[in-house]
């Protein structure tokens, strides 16, 4: 994977995180205390500033109470409508990350931030998940 598609990847991940998060009624320091990790943590993955490994959207999908097979087919649905805004953004067809990042990432960003860019539903879809109570840990 190229160091584009990668941040590209990042990006999108932490896009779904946002929205499953929100989705599922909680704040960043409720899901960081779910998964295990601060709420700077969570914040880090939401800007796609920070990579997250395979363990930790495990963790992150069972918070917001989805699968983990749920979540990798909600980030590649949101990794297609952030190409599918960066192209509208940029009012041509761009074919390779590389490109997307050069020539519109830094508005993409800023869509994403404001909620200008849709996410898919899948998150708002399910229920929330709810607390375990002491006799269910």
């Amino acid at each position: 994977m190229s160091s584009a598609a990668h941040t590209l990847y990042t990006i999108a991940l932490g896009a779904w995180v946002a929205h499953a998060r929100k989705a599922a009624g909680l704040n960043q320091e409720q899901l960081g205390a779910r998964v295990g990790v601060s709420q700077p943590v969570i914040s880090r993955w939401e800007r796609g500033k920070a990579a997250m490994g395979a363990w930790e959207l495990r963790c992150v999908a069972g918070a917001v109470g989805a699968t983990l097979p749920q979540a990798m087919a909600e980030v590649e649905a949101a990794q297609a409508a952030i190409f599918g805004a960066a192209r509208a953004l940029a009012g041509k067809p761009l074919d390779t990350p590389e490109e997307l990042l050069r020539t519109v990432g830094g508005k993409v960003l800023a869509a994403l931030a404001s909620g200008a860019v849709r996410m898919p539903e899948g998150a708002a879809n399910r229920a929330p998940p709810q607390e375990k109570t002491a006799a269910q840990q």
